[in-house]
């Protein structure tokens, strides 16, 4: 009995010794990564990219890299790996942060504008403020205040036609709302000299036709526009422009007498 409880044992042991929970060909005993299917020559660990450094080791697992930059790529050769690179396509130097010297590299005015969004007579208007032709030879720093000062005078300019638009904007709503608080719809003269005037208030969405007598201010005339106190039947003062949106106006007296949501028809009333 005692024999086979040591056979047991020593069953137990090898089966535990031969385990391959990942399925890799090596034991888990053996496995640094025993439950990610790896490589043999990488004690079952992965190496997702391919490029001889274990995942377990490598800083970009998924980018094939340098050994020597715990498996990061260089793109550009310069010596920094592409992770602390500000410019990792362009070969550069350490002191730059991986990026050319670009006090002394230089390139076109015409390369320089090339890669930004702006008109030829936009190009035009800035060069000749900072007397500059698109064949002249430039640094980088320069390009990049080139570039900044044709954002900074687009930014103004938008925001100039931005302040057009309101204040043309609010030129039209003043001049609805003058339209809308009266306007002079129609004119019936009697022969025994007597006026009466329409008054059309709330525009062609929400009409209203008021009938004014005219008591007093001369003779009155159609297009113009005023203001009157609908609640008001007795004489009251108005200022009647002689056309709209202008400043020339005549002192009306005037009485209201009717109102009404449809136009009124004088031959019925008079």
């Amino acid at each position: 009995m005692k024999k086979l409880f040591l056979l047991l044992i020593v069953c137990i042991q090898l089966a535990s010794c031969n385990r391959d929970t990942d399925g890799d060909n090596v034991n888990d005993n053996d496995d640094k990564c025993p439950e990610t299917f790896g490589l043999a020559k990488f004690d079952g660990c992965p190496d997702s990219d391919e490029d001889g450094v274990p995942d377990k080791d490598d800083e970009c697992p998924d980018k094939a890299g340098l050994e020597k930059f715990n498996g990061c790529p260089d793109t550009d050769e310069d010596g920094i790996p592409d992770k602390d690179d500000d410019c990792p396509d362009e070969f550069g130097y350490e002191k730059y942060n991986g990026c050319p010297n670009y006090d002394k590299e230089q390139l076109l005015v015409s390369e320089c504008l090339s890669s930004y969004n702006v008109s030829e007579e936009e190009i035009s208007n800035i060069l000749s403020d900072v007397n500059l032709t698109s064949d002249k030879a430039i640094n980088y720093k320069m390009c990049d205040l080139l570039l900044d000062m044709i954002k900074r005078k687009q930014d103004f300019e938008h925001k100039q036609k931005m302040r057009e638009l309101d204040e043309q904007g609010e030129v039209l709503r003043s001049n609805e709302k003058e339209l809308n608080d009266g306007y002079v719809q129609a004119v019936y003269r009697q022969g025994n000299g007597r006026q009466y005037a329409v008054i059309l208030k709330g525009g062609a969405k929400n009409p209203m036709y008021y009938l004014m007598q005219v008591l007093s201010g001369g003779e009155i005339n159609t297009g113009g526009t005023t203001s009157l106190d609908e609640t008001n039947f007795g004489a009251q003062q108005m200022w009647v422009r002689h056309k709209p949106f202008k400043i020339d106006a005549t002192l009306f007296t005037m009485r209201l007498i009717d109102s009404s949501n449809k136009p009124f028809d004088f031959d019925n009333l008079f």
